[in-house]
């Protein structure tokens, strides 16, 4: 009876470990190193998003253009309020595969559709990793 229990068991971890692989993998770097790029950004600007530019063709990564204007800086002197800014972000396209790793970028599906948002840069003005948040648009 025992063995039986015990070949269920072994059984079913079997098939568990069979179908592991298929799941998506979905693994980043921990937390606190995105946490740590945001604090040590020497930049921090709310930006009305005007267009984001992503490629033509369906992809998998690239880079996304984020054009609009400064709304607000929170931090750092790189950077006027009512001043236009465009700003590299990485995106994923439709044909984009999860897989364990860094964080490979937004969608650029969402990113067209925000309207607002926050970016942290460093002092070349670049994005910091995991360096943007979407925000409600303004009333």
């Amino acid at each position: 009876m025992l063995s039986r229990r015990i070949r269920g068991v072994h059984g079913l971890l079997l098939a568990a470990a069979a179908l592991a692989p298929a799941a998506p993998a979905a693994a980043e770097l921990p937390p606190y190193v995105y946490e740590r790029a945001r604090d040590a950004a020497v930049s921090v600007i709310v930006v009305d998003i005007s267009r984001v530019t992503a490629p033509r063709e369906a992809f998998d990564e690239a880079a996304c253009t984020l054009e609009g204007k400064v709304a607000a800086v929170e931090r750092g002197d790189l950077h006027a309020a009512g001043r236009p800014v465009a700003v590299d972000l990485p995106c994923v396209g439709s044909l984009y595969q999860p897989m364990p790793g860094p964080f490979p970028g937004y969608s650029a599906e969402a990113l067209a559709k925000v309207t607002r948002g926050r970016l942290f840069l460093d002092a070349q003005g670049a994005l910091v990793r995991r360096g943007f948040d979407a925000l409600p648009a303004r009333d």
